[in-house]
């Protein structure tokens, strides 16, 4: 069989995926697709060879987009996307054959295709639940974007809110935003929480306005220093502390005003 010349792409998952890539790393993740398409999954050589010099800057960013194992890369969304193809055409070539085989099913065969005939992402266009409701709009969107995306807009969204300015989210960044979601979600299941991208989400804003609150912090917002000082961030803002000292000045309760958000969130994800 000849080797399938396409793969379907979602212009609408693509922009909620790369909104916040540059442009340089923008074409160099679609070059990377391109290359598993045309040969599988890949080495970091290969990788090298296609990005040329702009590799080390572009890299970094892009990795997370890909799963590896046994020193092999590949994206799994697009793996996905050309088995299944595949299995479609693969149908359609039966059934041809079919029809050629019996003349008598020509028509009426035609008609009565079977389901895994249709070539679209059902829980994406139709994502009904049990109860045949549909998901609020907000949800279903969140969750097609995907706990990553969501939460490194978030990251950028509240970093430009504080300091007007984007993150750089280069070099050790996407590490540090990994690590740091892993210790968000291990706090997010501890409270039997569902894991969705909106509950880290939540956590992960929750997180940063803690963050936020500690002078030293505010001052050296990196992701590396949120790591680092993870532990005591939660503390600190449960015990209603800032750089372990109690707040002084203004009105704002601190303890209070967080106690106040984790019941309201309390009563949100149990709902």
């Amino acid at each position: 069989m000849a080797k399938d010349p396409a793969f379907l792409f979602y212009p609408n998952d693509w922009h909620g995926g790369t909104m916040y890539f540059t442009h340089e790393q923008k074409g160099a993740y679609i070059d990377l697709l391109i290359l598993q398409f045309n040969s599988g999954k890949f080495t970091l050589a290969q990788a090298k060879q296609v990005l040329s010099i702009c590799f080390a800057q572009v890299w970094p960013i892009l990795k997370p987009k890909f799963k590896t194992e046994d020193n092999l890369f590949w994206n799994e969304r697009l793996l996905n996307e050309m088995q299944k193809r595949s299995k479609y055409s693969e149908s359609r070539r039966n059934n041809a054959l079919m029809g050629k085989k019996d003349p008598k099913n020509g028509p009426a065969y035609a008609g009565a295709m079977p389901a895994h005939m249709e070539d679209e992402n059902e829980n994406r266009n139709t994502d009904v639940n049990k109860t045949g409701n549909r998901k609020p709009r907000a949800k279903k969107k969140a969750e097609e974007m995907g706990i990553w995306e969501l939460c490194v807009k978030t990251w950028f969204d509240f970093y430009e809110s504080k300091f007007k300015e984007k993150p750089s989210f280069a070099g050790r960044d996407p590490a540090s935003m990994k690590k740091l979601l892993e210790l968000v979600s291990q706090r997010v299941i501890g409270k039997n929480f569902e894991w969705t991208a909106i509950t880290c989400s939540d956590h992960f804003l929750k997180f940063l306005q803690r963050a936020y609150a500690d002078p030293w912090l505010s001052q050296n917002f990196l992701l590396q220093n949120l790591c680092s000082q993870f532990d005591k961030i939660i503390v600190n803002g449960k015990n209603g502390k800032i750089n372990g000292k109690e707040p002084t000045g203004g009105n704002v309760d601190v303890a209070s005003a967080f106690e106040k958000i984790d019941r309201m969130f309390s009563k949100t994800g149990n709902s």
